[in-house]
């Protein structure tokens, strides 16, 4: 449902016939002229994380969401590591030992060093990797990114969770080459399916810390959505004031476009349960509503 103001705020469906939608719609379209706004994703698990910080990735049906990507600039790109499946151990130096489509290391005090991977100052990225060892102990894994000195560290910390492992960076001193480094404590410490990815910098994501105001992911094996409560679930989001933007919204029941928005305020607060959020600047033309309600109904399942 398309709606917009009339007198005295009343707001009424439009019911003017639409045009054909184009057979490739590419919604990041929506902001080529540099307009504000977001983009929610919920079906691509790269863009969410159940904390604030982006620190542990949303990886199942009922997990909580407490970091929502903004890709409205485009999804996280490439692979940047280009052996990250461990088919063979070019690229990698270190004690630890490389077979079967994983690194393993059974002593404290390895690292595995991946021998030189670009990254730029300014820039944001997500590094992937999957525990399979057994025992979950405190402080035993370590990622972390070093110089081609091989000793002055960059930037990392400890992830410890067993299964798939994140990490949000954004180093503010590489500007070249460097490593990306993962070091044991544990006796036993088994990795394999490394990905670092380049995610756009300029973004409004959409977050929350307090555990129990978090949505949930859910996911039926087809479709994505996040859930809320509808009492004090919410993502907010901090998007620089505009007066008219246009909200679309996924819902079960259909895709619901609004204009204009006030978001003057500076944030945008996301409570109800859906499948995608667009934000932007400006009012949709007439092609746009039916591209983006014709693509948005997709992710709700709604042919």
């Amino acid at each position: 449902m398309l709606t917009r103001p009339i007198t005295r705020g009343i707001t009424r469906p439009i019911t003017r016939p639409l045009v054909r939608q184009s057979s490739a719609f590419d919604p990041l379209t929506l902001w080529a002229q540099g307009q504000q706004g977001a983009f929610y994703a919920p079906w691509d698990l790269s863009t969410l994380f159940q904390d604030a910080a982006g620190t542990t990735p949303v990886i199942a049906d009922g997990d909580p969401v407490g970091l929502m990507l903004d890709v409205r600039n485009g999804l996280p790109s490439k692979n940047l590591c280009t052996n990250g499946d461990f088919s063979s151990s070019t690229g990698w130096v270190g004690d630890w030992s490389i077979t079967n489509n994983s690194a393993q290391v059974n002593n404290m005090g390895a690292e595995l060093k991946y021998t030189s991977i670009t990254l730029k100052a300014g820039k944001s990225y997500i590094v992937r990797w999957t525990r399979l060892d057994t025992v979950e102990q405190l402080n035993t894994l370590k990622v972390r990114l070093r110089a081609l000195d091989g000793t002055t560290v960059l930037n990392g910390g400890y992830r410890n969770r067993l299964g798939r492992n994140s990490y949000l960076l954004t180093p503010d001193v590489v500007t070249e080459d460097c490593n990306l480094a993962f070091y044991s404590y544990a006796l036993v410490s088994i990795i394999s399916d490394i990905v670092i990815q380049e995610i756009p910098s300029v973004r409004n994501d959409a977050t929350q810390s307090t555990t129990a105001a978090k949505p949930t992911y859910r996911t039926d094996g087809t479709l994505h959505w996040l859930e809320f409560d509808g009492d004090d679930d919410a993502l907010v989001a901090n998007i620089p004031g505009i007066t008219n933007a246009t909200v679309a919204i996924a819902k079960s029941t259909g895709t619901e476009i609004t204009y204009p928005v006030d978001l003057s305020s500076g944030t945008f607060t996301m409570n109800e349960t859906n499948y995608g959020v667009i934000i932007r600047e400006g009012e949709f033309t007439e092609q746009e509503a039916l591209e983006v309600t014709t693509y948005l109904n997709a992710k709700a399942g709604i042919s």
